[in-house]
C-alpha cells in the first residue's frame, strides 16, 4: 500500500503486552479502501476486572500504489522557520559526523528527559539543536530507529507511525510550563510531575519509504496552543532529500504522571 491515512481515538490507558485487534471492513474500492479496528486489552477497573475493553478504536484508509494517480505538484512549502544549520552543503546537517561524534554544527545528541517513565523514547537515538543555544520557538529533531537497541535498524513505513508520537524535547517543554503554573513544587525533579495521554491522533502519510528502509528521519514539531489541560501537537516528518514522508497533528492532556504509574494486568 502506498497512501495511507490513520484516525487514531485513545479511550483509554494501554499497556505493555499483548492485545487483540479486531478489523473490520468499512469500504473495499479501486482507489482507496477503509477499515475499522479496535485495540482490546483487559479492563482495569474492579466491576470488569479481566473483561476486554477497547483502548483504542480508528480508521485507516489505505491505497495501492497502482492507484495512486493524478497531479503532483511543487507547492514552494519550506520549514519556517528554518532548522539550526550544521556543516553540510547550505548548512545542512552532516548526518554521518553526528552520528559518529554527537555533533555538527549547532546539532548534538540529546538525553530525552525521564526516560524510566517515557521508555519509548529508549528506542531511538535523538538528536537536535544544542540546548544551550535558549528556548526554541519549535523543536526539530534528527533520529534514528533503535528498537532494543539494535543498531542496525532503519525506519520503515510502519515505524514512521511510532515516530510522529516521539517528541521528548517537546514534552519537556511541555514539563517546564506546566510546572511554572504550580509554582509551588519544583521545577528540577528526578521524576516526571506529567503524564501527557493522547486523546486523539491523525497521520497523513505522504511517501513510501524505500524497501531497506531509512537510517535518518527528521521531525519538526510545534505546539499552538495549551489549555485547561488540553494541548495541541502539529508533527511534519522529513527524509534525508527534504521530502515529507507524513504529517501528523494530535490532541494530548496534561495530567498528574501518578496516574499512569498505577500497575496493570496485560495477560488475556
Amino acid at each position: 500500500m502506498n497512501g495511507a491515512l490513520e484516525q487514531l481515538s485513545f479511550l483509554r490507558r494501554t499497556a505493555a503486552g499483548p492485545a487483540i485487534l479486531t478489523v473490520q471492513d468499512m469500504k473495499l474500492g479501486a482507489r482507496t479502501s477503509t477499515i475499522h479496528i479496535n485495540l482490546c486489552q483487559p479492563s482495569e477497573k474492579k466491576a470488569k476486572k479481566g473483561e476486554l475493553e477497547i483502548k483504542v478504536a480508528g480508521y485507516i484508509t489505505v491505497s495501492p500504489s497502482t492507484a495512486e494517480v493524478g497531479i503532483s505538484s511543487n507547492t514552494g512549502w519550506d520549514l519556517q522557520p528554518a532548522a539550526q544549520p550544521g556543516t553540510g552543503p547550505n548548512g545542512s546537517v552532516n548526518l554521518a559526523a553526528l552520528g559518529q561524534t554527537g555533533r555538527d554544527g549547532k546539532w548534538v545528541l540529546l538525553q530525552p528527559p525521564y526516560p524510566k517513565f517515557r521508555r519509548a523514547t529508549l528506542q531511538l537515538e535523538l538528536y537536535g539543536p544544542d540546548p544551550a543555544l535558549g528556548k526554541p520557538k519549535v523543536i526539530d529533531q534528527w533520529s534514528r530507529f533503535r528498537p532494543g537497541g539494535d543498531r542496525e535498524a532503519r525506519w520503515t513505513n510502519e515505524a514512521v507511525a511510532f515516530l510522529v508520537d516521539m517528541f521528548p524535547m517537546a514534552l519537556g517543554g511541555l514539563d517546564q510550563m506546566a510546572s511554572a503554573s504550580t509554582p509551588s513544587q519544583e521545577l528540577a525533579e528526578k521524576t516526571a510531575r506529567f503524564w501527557y495521554p493522547t486523546v486523539t491522533l491523525n497521520i497523513d502519510f505522504k511517501k513510501r519509504l524505500p524497501a531497506q528502509g531509512a537510517e535518518w528521519l527528521y521531525s519538526r514539531i510545534h505546539t499552538k496552543v495549551v489549555r485547561d489541560g488540553r494541548t495541541d501537537l502539529n508533527v511534519v516528518i522529513l527524509d534525508e532529500q527534504g521530502d515529507v514522508v507524513a504529517l501528523s497533528t494530535q490532541v494530548g492532556l496534561v495530567l498528574s504522571a501518578s496516574r499512569n504509574l498505577g500497575q496493570r494486568q496485560t495477560k488475556i
